[in-house]
């Protein structure tokens, strides 16, 4: 009697994974749907700091994840987190782990309270994400993020190359207007 039991039970179990699994073949989504989603997962990774900078794109389903963490830990728990979104199909992650030197820590530390403790950049230091980064590998800086003039740009640039003695000061900070004038563009 058990095996009567058993052997309808097993297949019934088999046709909903059947039933589940043609379910989870979803169609493919818009590339600007998992961008979008993609970029909420990013952000709302706790364990992120204004010391990693990622950047990512998608093209056909599939994710492309950039730039530096300072924790190992943290480029692997990105690429599990962006491969969970909805309609990501594969995600290539070349995010670079920045190096262990007390140094570059030396260095990050007085960036971050040079500019987030300058009165004009204070408004940013209270944000919950906060939106300009400090990448220092191997004593060069490298500044990313988002401001909102370009005189705060050239600013942070003139700030991280008198706080520091850093070998380089790369300014990659973008200004908000740029960016929305660039996105009308495409």
């Amino acid at each position: 009697m058990h095996a009567r039991v058993r052997r309808p039970l097993a297949l019934a179990v088999a046709s909903l994974a059947a039933t589940l699994s043609a379910g989870a073949q979803q169609e493919a989504r818009p590339d600007a749907a998992l961008a979008k989603d993609t970029q909420r997962a990013i952000l709302r990774y706790a364990s992120l700091t204004v010391f990693d900078n990622i950047e990512y794109g998608v093209q056909d389903g599939v994710v492309l994840l950039r730039g530096s963490v300072q924790m190992p830990y943290r480029s692997q728990a990105l690429e599990k987190r962006v491969a969970a979104v909805p309609g990501v199909t594969r995600v290539v992650n070349e995010i670079r782990v920045q190096p262990v030197s007390l140094f570059d820590n030396e260095i990050r530390h007085r960036l971050v309270r040079a500019i987030y403790g300058d009165p004009r950049f204070a408004h940013y230091a209270h944000m919950p994400e906060p939106p300009i980064r400090i990448v220092v590998e191997n004593g060069r800086v490298t500044l990313a993020g988002v401001v909102v003039s370009r005189v705060e740009q050239v600013l942070l640039g003139f700030i991280a190359r008198q706080s520091v003695l850093a070998f380089d000061v790369k300014n990659e900070v973008q200004v908000e207007s740029e960016i929305r004038r660039e996105a009308k563009r495409s």
